[in-house]
């Protein structure tokens, strides 16, 4: 090993962890039904059991090496080290993994000769719940644990025998393909620095700076290279050290800044303690009736709601933006950490419902994005991993009809053009996705009063009908070919129902609600349905606009409950099916190959479990299904409250026989978000026969006809 260089470092300084009693709270505690490795193995969620906090800039957590997306796979049985960043489950195997670290015995003369080799761990000792996640590793044991507040992580490492410890820490690692990192000691307890790495899908590059303060100084510290370095400690059984490292977009001044004010007394147990709590309020806000199973499953995915996108102004005002340059936020938070092209169809609607004030923010940064350089992916200086942001403008039109405005629409709306018609619309998928932007736009003029700018963008969003009538409307062999037709991700089959926002125009030109129905059915019947995959999970709420609610209520049933045959991964169709249920609460609680996608996925479950879902992200309504638990109370931090009920168990009777809403029956599949976000109790009563009239006679009619 070359230029080794060695420091001796005196006075190591002992810190006393502090302890902090909670204050009492009438919410249910549901983070006890949170189990953070639900969808961990293989490429089944590509998720991680990492610590963190709702919309936090960290999530510390375990690395076991390629190819786990995440960093992270169940199956593994050996790790890395952790690491402070990640992202969920968002395909191309992921970005993040970056600060790695882990505290060993030394080996050998030196300890140097296996830096952060693979080393095994003991399985049964690995546990998880929101804000924190702990396992023991090596010979002799050494005792792991980590726990975060919205701008740094915390580890504390213990130890079960007196030795010498080497803390190693690799500024350059990411999970699939090493980045750039550099560091520079401060003191002997202090080490500040930078890193920088690839995003998603290699689709530009991310940085940001760390100060990280130990809880007592090493007596040496050896410099490999500029990115790595080891510090030497001596320690007793029984003993510990604690690293705190706070994360900023802009400075490692301001990192130190952000990691005092979370956490000044570096108590691992306060960290703990604080992260509890926040998770009980964020998931405090529902009772629900079910079996263990039943909410495991519901606040797990809850749970994966609020992981993106993440709060960089937490504690600190400024903030570096995706084109490079600082800037202050003077009202609310900024929020980063995309992945739109997904989760605009189900996370972000979700928390325009539970969290509105954070929806705000969310949508203000969103249309931020467009002075900073937005690009449909990531830039070169975005300040966190990052994915995709297409389809921002109509997750800002969804939030504006659902009452959320803290955007300027007159200044947001010729970006939103501009981007449009810059928009690449050469193969069928992409000419679906700019009709729907196109058909946004269309909407926010008619929002600021400009009728002619609205019936030019509605004009304009029609003219995918000459696509569709000429590759969708007849079916022949090539429908179910993945890739065909140059399709992101997804076949014609799959793509031929993303017109949400044209429902009426397909059933028209298909010859009319008979023929779309037949169609549609066969669809699920031959099982050609992907819900592994974003591009059609709307499709089994479409009877809803066809007058068959019933067939929706009968997809939902054999998703969840039945051994579903899925055929399709994200690239290709499968020589054989997967027969099981979507959603399971284990490791590989998602079928294979399904992304969860930065909270799609999970956002798709608890929305069908409540019985709702937003069919139409850009139009204030749900279409309304069978709910797949007894009952459920959301609290809406209004004061007011929704109740969802149904008369009997939904997993033995799948069908809706009538609907209630506030004692008044509703003859409609369909629910306005006011009735909703007013205090609402929809009471389901359920029949193991279809009810073939309930919805039929008053759908919710879409079209581009104005």
């Amino acid at each position: 090993m070359k230029n080794l260089k060695v420091f001796v470092l005196v006075g190591a300084l002992s810190i006393s962890l502090l302890t902090h009693s909670s204050d009492s709270n009438a919410m249910p505690d549901n983070t006890k039904w949170v189990d953070p490795f639900i969808g961990t193995q293989g490429d089944s969620g590509q998720l991680s059991p990492a610590a963190t906090v709702p919309f936090g800039m960290v999530q510390m957590g375990p690395e076991t090496g390629y190819p786990a997306h995440s960093g992270y796979d169940y199956t593994s049985q050996t790790l890395i080290g952790f690491s402070h960043t990640r992202t969920m489950g968002v395909g191309c195997r992921g970005a993040g993994g970056s600060l790695l670290m882990r505290a060993d015995y030394a080996t050998g003369e030196s300890g140097l000769e296996s830096f952060l080799a693979p080393v095994s761990y003991n399985k049964s000792s690995e546990s998880a719940a929101p804000g924190q996640y702990s396992v023991k590793y090596g010979s002799p044991t050494i005792d792991a644990s980590m726990s975060v507040t919205p701008s740094t992580g915390i580890q504390r490492y213990r130890f079960t025998r007196k030795g010498e410890i080497l803390l190693s820490i690799d500024t350059g690692y990411a999970h699939h393909e090493r980045g750039e990192g550099s560091y520079t000691i401060r003191s002997d307890r202090q080490i500040t620095g930078f890193v920088s790495g690839p995003t998603v899908c290699k689709a530009g590059r991310f940085a940001f700076h760390f100060s990280m303060t130990l809880s007592s100084a090493p007596k040496t510290i050896t410099e490999i290279d500029k990115h790595r370095l080891t510090l030497h400690f001596d320690v007793d059984a029984g003993s510990e050290i604690v690293v705190h490292t706070g994360i900023s977009s802009v400075s490692a001044e301001q990192a130190e800044q952000a990691r005092r004010h979370d956490l000044p007394d570096m108590s691992f147990d306060h960290a703990v303690e604080t992260a509890h709590k926040t998770w009980r309020d964020a998931l405090g806000k529902f009772s629900l009736q079910g079996s263990t199973q039943d909410k495991t499953l519901f606040f797990t995915h809850l749970y994966h709601l609020y992981l993106s996108p993440a709060n960089l102004t937490n504690s600190i005002r400024t903030y570096r933006a995706s084109d490079g340059q600082v800037y202050v936020q003077d009202q609310g938070d900024y929020y980063f950490g995309w992945s739109v092209w997904d989760n605009f169809r189900t996370q972000l609607p979700l928390l325009t419902i539970l969290e509105p004030q954070v929806m705000g923010e969310v949508t203000r940064s969103l249309a931020q994005l467009y002075s900073q350089g937005k690009q449909n992916w990531a830039t070169e200086q975005a300040p966190l991993p990052t994915v995709r942001t297409e389809h921002s403008g109509v997750v800002i039109l969804d939030a504006w009809k659902k009452g959320i405005r803290t955007v300027d629409v007159p200044a947001l709306l010729p970006h939103l053009i501009n981007e449009v018609e810059s928009s690449e619309r050469n193969t069928p998928d992409q000419i679906l996705e700019g009709a729907y932007d196109d058909w946004a736009i269309s909407e926010f003029a008619d929002i600021v009063g400009k009728p002619e700018l609205a019936k030019r963008f509605r004009l304009k969003a029609r003219e995918y009908r000459a696509m569709w009538a000429s590759k969708m409307l007849n079916i022949n062999d090539k429908f179910d070919v993945m890739h065909g037709d140059g399709l992101y991700e997804g076949t014609l089959w799959q793509y031929r129902w993303f017109v949400p926002y044209d429902v009426q125009w397909v059933i028209n030109t298909l010859g009319g609600e008979a023929v779309f129905n037949d169609q549609l059915s066969y669809f699920f019947d031959n099982h050609l349905f992907n819900m592994g995959n974003q591009p059609d999970i709307q499709t089994p709420f479409m009877f809803t606009f066809s007058g068959q609610p019933w067939k929706t209520q009968e997809v939902i049933f054999d998703l969840l409950h039945t051994n579903y045959p899925h055929w399709y991964g994200t690239h290709e169709k499968h020589s054989q099916p997967q027969a099981r249920r979507a959603f399971t609460a284990s490791p590989d609680g998602m079928i294979f190959e399904m992304d969860n996608d930065a909270g799609t996925m999970s956002g798709w479950y608890v929305f069908v479990a409540m019985g709702l879902y937003p069919a139409l992200p850009g139009e204030p309504v749900y279409s309304l299904h069978t709910p797949q638990l007894r009952n459920i109370q959301i609290e809406l931090g209004n004061g007011n409250v929704v109740e969802i009920s149904t008369n009997r168990d939904p997993k033995q009777y799948k069908y809706i026989d009538s609907v209630s809403l506030n004692g008044e029956t509703l003859n409609r599949a369909w629910i306005h978000h006011s009735e909703l976000i007013e205090g609402a109790k929809l009471h389901f009563t359920l029949t193991d026969q279809p009810n073939m009239t309930w919805g039929k006679n008053t759908p919710f009619v879409t079209a581009l006809d104005k």
